[in-house]
């Protein structure tokens, strides 16, 4: 019974967690080594917790140390210790309670850094009109970005079955584009490109590029592709070529106008400038030849 009492002992002192024993008065009866040495101390039994944290800490460790006296069921809270994140463990042990403290710091800033990355795609996604897509060939499972659901007009939480959400919406004389194009990938494994038009959820028709390309991950075969909204692009550009053929269009009424113009125009001059000649070889006074 000694030697198994000193091997758990000696489980608990080369843990990375802390262990904390603690009596119904909030006194530490027990403390691993870990636990000693983040607090700086060579022993904390008999210390008081409420002595190791700041109020607010003890506040929350408090909460829950009364609810689990009450429930006599574990719990869970999270505190923060000089600049560092850690992850509180409450168990009932009779008339005591043990506190077992993980250190989460490195996976809380882990969280943080993809949180901060997961919005930041989100926020190119959303600002060049990108979605993304993979489709997995064994699972049929299908993932769609937060910028797909936004091109094609569909609520993520109201979409049950999202392996022919594509399909459903492409402009039916296009599909055969993109479904030749798929074939083309997964035969050729090279990847394919294309544009199509897609008919949102409300009706609307957007135009859109799409790329696809193969995933191979050990026994993990995807298919992973790209939608992106060109519609405001091609309307300018279709903007734009109706300007240009209007201004085409005027150029040539002007130019047409300016040669009919010109014509009525040297008709007279020439029927003037005839009977001009044709007066100056008249016998006329010095008056009439002055007028002339």
């Amino acid at each position: 019974m000694k030697e198994e009492f000193g091997f758990t002992q000696y489980l608990l002192n080369i843990s990375t967690n802390l262990f904390i024993k603690i009596n119904s008065e909030g006194v530490i009866s027990y403390s691993n080594v870990k636990a000693d040495m983040l607090f700086g101390t060579s022993d904390l039994v008999g210390t008081n917790i409420k002595k190791l944290f700041s109020e607010k800490n003890y506040n929350l460790l408090q909460n829950k140390i009364k609810e689990v006296r009450k429930t006599q069921s574990a719990a869970h809270t999270s505190i923060e210790y000089k600049s560092r994140n850690y992850m509180v463990y409450l168990y009932p042990h009779g008339e005591e309670l043990i506190l077992c403290i993980d250190d989460i710091t490195e996976r809380v800033q882990l969280s943080n850094t993809l949180r901060r990355t997961s919005e930041r795609l989100e926020f190119a996604e959303k600002t060049t009109k990108l979605g993304y897509w993979e489709f997995d060939l064994n699972s049929k499972y299908l993932f769609w970005s937060a910028e797909m659901y936004r091109l094609f007009g569909l609520d993520a939480q109201k979409v049950s079955h999202k392996t022919n959400i594509i399909r459903s919406h492409i402009v039916k004389e296009d599909y055969p584009l993109y479904k030749e194009k798929l074939r083309e990938l997964v035969t050729l494994g090279l990847p394919v490109e294309g544009n199509i038009r897609i008919k949102r959820a409300d009706g609307k028709i957007l135009f859109c590029s799409f790329k696809a390309g193969l995933i191979c991950d050990c026994n993990c075969n995807k298919i992973a592709g790209i939608f992106q909204d060109l519609t405001q692009l091609i309307e300018t550009q279709f903007e734009l070529e109706q300007a240009k053929k209007e201004a085409e269009a005027s150029n040539k009424a002007k130019s047409y106008f300016i040669a009919q113009a010109s014509h009525d125009l040297r008709q007279p001059m020439q029927a003037l400038k005839i009977f001009i000649n044709t007066l100056s070889e008249e016998h006329l006074s010095k008056n009439q030849r002055n007028i002339l």
